[in-house]
């Protein structure tokens, strides 16, 4: 019995170490490589400071061992590199970096080790646009286990990039109104790419320009939201170490009217000189739409310049109410009564007082000439008028929205003056240009109820 278990445990002795032969012969020997292996695009900021940039060095291999990597700027990788792709790459200064230790130390369990290159930055920018020539060429050229010779190479070639500070919700950032929220708030997360090694402050300004071109893009249907509406921190700070921080913007809704809102928040500047607003990702713009549709179902027009009798079933003022973008109100262009060349008007009423925020205009659909304007507001038929804002259509067909000063009124007119000129005497559109008929298809309106 005693021979019979002896015999057991030797059988199972001798299967574990086949085994464990066997798994040994299948598995991969401790070796070291470049991770960044080849050519290798080092991004380096403008920061005006020295910038490290690391080279990852692997320890791969099923043995727990110690191990080190030498690595030196060789010759021979670069002639290995452009024999192999045709190039004429030159090996970069040397006063343009610095190597502090060239050798990497792996503990028995470590796997990962990094190498870095000091890149001395105001020398890579002398070079100018011919940096884009040289190169550092490493190589992996000794260690105590095997070296990986298929990734032994590393090409570095520097790139300079701006320092750049981003806006990271750039363009529109519209918000949600809900009738129970008293508060609206705007989140924008400010971003950065290169290292941040100082405790940098970054200036927010809004800008009347920014609110002009973005309100362009928008057909020119905005209205700034005003100072005292909202508040934001002018300048944060992004803490050393960290890569991003958030500005909020808070905006009072009981201080709002009914408009189509846009606050333009701009990245000005930072404490650092070389660290700049992003062009292409300073600005945020936050919109708030409070405009609703005022109801046509009460409105009439009562009163205008002329009616033309010469455009056949067209012509006459009330068309612009009747729903219908094919027909049209134009103001009398042939005979006696032709108010060509002379100021020409269009007046509603709403029915009821409510507050005008915006008109929309859906010109001519068959000849959209260009309608330029200004709004006037009263509560009552005949007057007296208050200028509320300005029209000028595209001349396309498609319905076009103006913003007015939000303004209780129950009635409203879109006068066309002749001379192209607002009742303070400034031009309506920058080239002076001027309407000689009065013609629409559809006038709307939006704003809210008078509460």
């Amino acid at each position: 019995m005693k021979k019979a278990i002896f015999s057991l445990v030797g059988i199972l002795a001798l299967t574990l170490t086949g085994c464990q032969d066997n798994r040994e012969a299948n598995m991969s020997p401790n070796e070291v490589y470049i991770v960044n292996s080849n050519l290798v695009a080092a991004d380096v900021y403008n920061t005006g400071y020295d910038e490290a940039y690391p080279i990852g060095v692997y320890k791969s291999g099923y043995v727990n061992e110690t191990a080190y990597a030498d690595i030196t700027v060789s010759d021979a990788a670069l002639a290995w590199y452009n024999a192999t792709n045709s190039t004429n790459l030159k090996q970069l200064p040397a006063d343009c970096y610095t190597i502090p230790f060239g050798k990497v130390d792996f503990l028995s369990n470590q796997v990962s080790g990094l190498y870095n290159i000091i890149f001395h930055n105001e020398k890579l920018i002398a070079l100018g646009s011919d940096l884009k020539n040289y190169v550092i060429p490493l190589q992996l050229s000794k260690s105590n286990i095997q070296i990986n010779y298929g990734k032994q190479y590393s090409i570095v070639s520097p790139v300079v990039k701006a320092a750049y500070v981003s806006m990271g919700r750039a363009g529109e950032i519209a918000l949600q109104v809900d009738k129970n929220t008293k508060t609206l708030l705007a989140d924008l997360p400010v971003s950065v790419q290169f290292k941040n090694n100082w405790n940098l402050s970054i200036d927010f300004a809004s800008e009347k320009a920014d609110f002009d071109k973005f309100n362009t893009t928008k057909g020119g249907a905005l209205t700034l939201l005003p100072e005292g509406a909202y508040t934001y921190t002018p300048k944060v700070v992004m803490e050393q170490g960290k890569k991003s921080v958030i500005n909020t913007v808070s905006i009072d809704k009981a201080k709002l009217s009914y408009a189509f809102y846009c606050l333009p928040v701009r990245i000005t500047g930072t404490s650092m000189e070389k660290m700049v607003a992003n062009p292409d990702a300073a600005v945020s713009y936050i919109t708030i739409n409070t405009l609703l549709p005022i109801p046509r179902n009460l409105w009439e027009v009562v009163g205008f310049s002329s009616e033309s009798v010469n455009e056949g079933t067209n012509g006459p003022a009330k068309l612009v109410l009747d729903g219908n973008i094919d027909t049209f109100w134009h103001s009398e262009w042939g005979g006696e009564n032709a108010t060509s060349g002379k100021d020409n008007w269009i007046t509603f009423d709403m029915g009821q007082e409510w507050i005008l925020g915006a008109v929309s205009i859906t010109p001519r659909q068959n000849n959209a000439g260009a309608q330029i304007g200004y709004v006037q507001v009263s509560n009552n038929a005949s007057g007296p008028w208050t200028y509320v804002g300005n029209f000028a259509t595209s001349g396309k067909t498609v319905d076009q929205t103006f913003p007015v000063a939000p303004t209780a009124c129950r009635y409203f007119r879109l006068f066309l003056p002749a001379n192209g000129l607002d009742p303070n005497g400034k031009t309506i559109v920058s080239n002076g240009a001027k309407t000689a008929n009065g013609m629409m298809g559809e006038v709307s309106a939006l704003g809210g109820p008078v509460e």
